[in-house]
């Protein structure tokens, strides 16, 4: 009879509601593990896969925006239209703090706009 069952869980991330642990099929150690959050099994994938929550990964781009002198990445979502899930979500009514997918193209163009020269009319 075969045998699946979950390692030790990694609690790294407890304050975002997520965990991973080693898949352990008949009672060996496998090289993939399970993503869990919110006590559901998510996600299956290769023992390589670095989980790193949405809110962290926000965190490094604001850092990485400030040092290169551009816009932190939440200012850019401020008030604008974000995707998650494949579903639109309108951050200024309070709904999905924590985007899972943004909409990059419409950011960056605004963002390009206020960098670009000021053309003089002739």
């Amino acid at each position: 009879m075969m045998k699946i069952s979950l390692g030790t869980l990694d609690e790294t991330w407890q304050q975002y509601n997520l965990f991973q642990a080693p898949l352990v099929f008949n009672d060996s150690q496998t090289d993939y593990k399970a993503i869990v959050r919110q006590d559901k099994i998510v996600s299956i994938v290769k023992e390589g896969y670095e989980l790193l929550p949405n809110e962290e990964a926000v965190k490094i781009a604001d850092s990485a925006a400030e040092m290169a002198g551009l816009i932190p990445f939440h200012e850019l979502i401020q008030g604008r239209m974000v995707y998650s899930h494949g579903r639109p979500q309108d951050l200024r009514q309070g709904r999905n703090k924590s985007p899972r997918l943004i909409h990059f193209k419409s950011a960056l163009r605004s963002q390009r706009r206020k960098n670009a020269p000021r053309r003089r009319s002739p």
